[in-house]
């Protein structure tokens, strides 16, 4: 289908459109303050220490990696940090959606492959992807290294595995994948091709060296995920049945009325779904290096004690959408995916007046 990078602009530029346009009516909502970006909304949160860091460097921001930052910084002139940083996540979203219907396209056929890559943008959360924040360059890097290994360019593969180690903390799990892909295939690997996958996990080891110089502690950056006073834990693993445990309590001892209840509810719920989905990819016999990615990147929140920030987490594990190919009925997934968008606007109007959603 010769066709589809313009199908999947259009799908983005209607997503985008549609993303633009509903934010103008988040005055519907009350207004929280705190984590609102003053000029531009599309920072709130995590995107107001993203683009704190690209200007001043660390200070109290160790618990952010530093690709992020960095490529707003060097790309960026002080005055314009925001909008190099709107460019980024945007490019690097389409980008994105070309890849994944090509990785897709290696398996399925092009109506399948072209269904999961609008689909990512329909997801409850997935409004994050326009967001000053890591979920689209996260996505880029991850779909660019897996692709590369299918096509069995391990140096490439490599590169940008290092890439997702460097965007987020649990980008070195990307090397679980790579590392299957390649005893996997029968492309022609050498010794350095397998000793080059290996360096994959240097970016987080470098971050962890830049905490040891500069604050003598090369784990802070992940203790620092410990202080915010969310339950989550970084210095023992939490079995994730413990977490769903403390979840039943918090909906049954927190008031319906509190927004905090309503993300609790968001949360698990989501977190169930991801191990239906999970359930599924396994009955499908998907290649086992998706299963594992995402069994994997969704055990290392699932072990902090917490599933905060789980609905933006999942946006990136595109394999979580296959599942959707089994749904033959086509009213039925449509409706699925118009529900996921509806709730999708809802969250946007309530992050954009200073609510955390994930």
């Amino acid at each position: 289908m010769k066709k589809y990078p313009l199908l999947i602009l259009s799908a983005f530029l209607g997503w985008f459109a549609l993303i633009a346009v509903a934010s103008q009516f988040a005055h519907v909502v009350p207004e929280r303050t705190g984590y609102i970006h003053t000029l531009f909304r599309w920072a709130n949160f995590d995107g107001i220490h993203y683009l704190n860091i690209a200007e001043k460097g660390y200070t109290s921001d160790m618990r952010f990696m530093p690709l992020f930052p960095a490529l707003i910084h060097v790309f960026g002139a002080s005055t314009h940090y925001f909008w190099t940083a709107f460019l980024i996540v945007h490019t690097a979203l389409l980008i994105s959606l070309v890849y994944l219907y090509k990785l897709m396209r290696m398996d399925f056929g092009q109506k399948q492959s072209l269904l999961i890559s609008a689909a990512i943008l329909l997801l409850p959360s997935s409004f994050f992807f326009g967001m000053i924040y890591t979920e689209s360059i996260f996505l880029l890097f991850s779909l660019l290294s897996l692709y590369s290994a299918r096509k069995g360019r391990w140096l490439i593969a490599s590169l940008f595995g290092v890439l997702t180690s460097l965007t987020r903390i649990v980008g070195f799990v990307i090397l679980i994948p790579l590392l299957i892909e390649f005893f996997s295939q029968k492309h022609t690997k050498k010794l350095h091709h397998l000793l080059a996958l290996l360096f994959v996990p240097i970016g987080t080891l470098m971050y962890a060296g830049y905490n040891l110089v500069m604050w003598g502690n090369p784990l802070l950056f992940i203790q620092a995920h410990s202080q915010l006073s969310n339950g989550r834990t970084s210095d023992s693993l939490v079995l994730f049945p413990q977490t769903v445990y403390r979840y039943i309590k918090i909906l049954s001892s927190v008031s319906i009325s509190l927004w905090e209840w309503k993300i609790a509810l968001l949360e698990v719920s989501l977190f169930i779904l991801a191990l239906i989905s999970i359930f599924f990819l396994w009955k499908m016999k998907v290649r086992l290096s998706y299963l594992a990615y995402v069994v994997a990147s969704l055990a290392v929140p699932a072990s902090s004690g917490t599933f905060t920030g789980l609905p933006r987490y999942l946006i990136v594990l595109f394999p979580l959408l296959l599942p959707l190919l089994l749904i033959r009925n086509k009213f039925t997934l449509l409706g699925i995916l118009i529900c996921s968008l509806i709730l999708q606007l809802i969250l946007l109007l309530f992050f954009w007046q200073g609510y955390f959603v994930a």
